[in-house]
């Protein structure tokens, strides 16, 4: 993590910072269109990644009946729904339609809504984020949500601290940075409020 006196090296847009990568990153553009057909592979390969924070699984009950559902966890901290939009033929380029966040220990269904207004404010970020760029490739945005190991534990970029001034939340928004130190992520933590 960079220390206070390392300035994030932050690509601004003409709406402030970006939260995302441009279209033309090549983490923006998928290398292969994943579908219905293809998805039980990619999340093998990914859930065998040895650095990933983050499992995934489709849920068995959305094969069956309406839209794809996949389960995201990060152990201890929380349990995304990532739901993908309907498919009717197999070779259909799967699209995600919105991601709920719930916390690790809440028991609800992916189309339910957290108790807790951080990943109730999550969820808002997110749908924002999907509502601006609905071409996000699966994997960019699995990779997104992996960064949320850190949600309870890392300040934000930008002001410094764990909690936002105004709701007392930890840094649920990212921003992307254009030139990542080694090793590091290129989401780094921000609080909603910093970033408008």
């Amino acid at each position: 993590m960079r220390g206070r006196d390392s300035p994030l090296r932050v690509r601004k847009s003409l709406n402030g910072p970006l939260v995302l990568p441009p279209r033309d990153h090549p983490s923006s553009q998928s290398s292969e269109r994943l579908t219905l057909g293809l998805l039980p592979a990619f999340l093998r390969d990914y859930n065998r990644q040895p650095e990933q924070k983050a499992s995934v699984r489709l849920l068995r009950e959305s094969r069956a009946a309406g839209p794809p559902v996949l389960r995201v966890a990060i152990p201890g901290i929380l349990v995304a729904y990532m739901k993908l939009a309907p498919v009717h033929v197999d070779n259909a380029a799967l699209r995600v339609m919105s991601i709920t966040f719930m916390g690790s220990s809440e028991s609800r269904p992916p189309n339910g809504s957290s108790e807790y207004a951080v990943f109730q404010q999550a969820t808002q970020h997110f749908a924002r984020l999907l509502a601006d760029r609905d071409d996000l490739p699966i994997g960019l945005l699995l990779d997104l949500l992996s960064t949320y190991d850190v949600l309870f534990s890392h300040g934000c970029v930008l002001c410094g601290t764990l909690l936002s001034r105004t709701r007392r939340l930890p840094p649920v928004g990212r921003l992307w940075n254009e030139d990542p130190e080694e090793g590091e992520v290129p989401w780094q933590p921000c609080h909603i409020e910093c970033i408008r």
